[in-house]
């Protein structure tokens, strides 16, 4: 796995975690490509549980570039989620809100991780 990027367990439940908290620039580029990275190992059409954290990034077109990315290469590979973002507010809220509809937020990892085992897909 990378700096960015593992899959964690909770209640057995496997999660794909991406850490994104506080990067900027050229680090928040580079977390997503090894998000963008370890989803493309994945076989098309699975179910990939995700959690990302973004608490603490700044919204800029080149985060939400990174973000289209992701977005498209989940629907390209059929994943199903559930995926949560931690740590979204204001202008990433509702950017995330536009761009995937299947997105919850959640302001804690814990938080993240509870939804995520309570609402299987």
């Amino acid at each position: 796995m990378g700096k960015y990027v593992s899959w964690i367990e909770h209640r057995g439940q496997r999660i794909l975690y991406s850490d994104y908290s506080g990067l900027k620039g050229s680090d928040y580029e580079a977390a997503v490509d090894e998000t963008l990275a370890e989803l493309t190992k994945l076989p098309d059409g699975i179910t990939a549980p995700s959690i990302t954290n973004i608490k603490g990034t700044a919204m800029t077109p080149r985060t939400a570039a990174k973000g289209r990315e992701v977005a498209a290469l989940v629907k390209k590979k059929r994943l199903k989620g559930p995926t949560v973002v931690v740590g979204a507010s204001g202008l990433a809220a509702s950017v995330i809100g536009l761009m995937q509809v299947d997105i919850h937020l959640a302001k804690t990892l814990e938080e993240a991780k509870e939804w995520i085992v309570e609402n299987p897909q």
